[in-house]
C-alpha cells in the first residue's frame, strides 16, 4: 500500500522546481532557497542566478478533488542583471514509481508582474487564490488560477453570479450579482422621402 503523507511548508521547501518552463530546467530547493552560476536558459547564460521562496508564502489543500494534500508556492526569481519577477507554482501529490511512498511534483507555474506585495496565499476549493496589491497599498487585487494540462489558467470566482436565461432565443450567461439584466428591443426607423420630382 501507498504510505499517505501530510506535505508541511518545509516539504516544499526542498522539492524540484521547475522555475522556468521555457527552459525546462529543474532545481532543488534547499530550505526554499536555490543560487546558481553561469546558468542557461533559453539561449543565454547568466553568471548568477537566484530562486527562493516569497516570505514564506507556502499553502496546502486539494487542488484536484483527489482528497490528498497538494500545494502551491510563491517564488521570487531573479537573473543576474535583471529586474526580480513574482512566480506562482503548483505542485500535486503523486506516487513515487517502483516506491511505497508519494511525493509533491510539479506541474506548472505563472509569472507575475507588476507586483509589489503579496498579503495572502491560499488553495480553496481546488483553486489557487492569490491576494496582492500592485502600486497602493490599500488597494487589493485578487487573482485565481486553476491547474489545467500542467499550466496554470486564470479563472474567476462565479459562486454568487447570477443567471440570465432567454426563452425567447434559448440562451443563457452568468453575469455578477452587482449587475442587472434587462431586455431591450432595438428597433430600426428610416424615413420614406418622397418627391414630387420622382417619375
Amino acid at each position: 500500500s501507498i504510505r499517505e503523507h501530510s506535505y508541511t511548508a518545509e516539504d516544499v521547501k526542498k522539492t524540484i522546481f521547475y522555475h522556468d518552463q521555457r527552459c525546462n530546467v529543474g532545481i532543488v530547493l534547499r530550505n526554499g532557497v536555490y543560487e546558481g552560476s553561469n546558468y542557461s536558459c533559453n539561449g543565454k547564460t547568466f553568471e548568477k542566478v537566484s530562486f527562493q521562496i516569497y516570505d514564506n508564502f507556502v499553502a496546502t489543500g486539494d487542488l484536484n478533488h483527489d482528497n490528498r494534500i497538494d500545494a502551491v508556492v510563491a517564488m521570487v526569481k531573479q537573473y543576474e542583471g535583471e529586474e526580480k519577477i513574482i512566480e506562482v507554482a503548483g505542485f500535486m501529490d503523486s506516487v513515487v514509481i517502483g516506491a511505497d511512498k508519494r511525493q509533491l511534483v510539479f506541474q506548472g507555474s505563472k509569472e507575475l508582474f507588476n507586483i509589489s506585495t503579496i498579503t495572502g496565499l491560499k488553495i480553496d476549493n481546488g483553486i489557487i487564490v492569490l491576494d496582492f496589491t500592485r502600486c497602493c497599498p490599500t488597494i487589493l487585487t485578487v487573482k485565481r488560477y486553476k491547474i489545467v494540462n500542467n499550466q496554470l489558467e486564470e479563472t474567476i470566482d462565479d459562486t454568487n453570479w447570477q443567471t440570465y436565461r432567454s426563452k425567447d432565443y434559448g440562451f443563457e450567461f452568468k453575469y455578477p450579482s452587482n449587475y442587472s439584466a434587462s431586455q431591450t428591443v432595438k428597433t430600426t426607423w428610416a424615413p420614406q422621402i418622397q418627391s414630387d420630382y420622382a417619375k
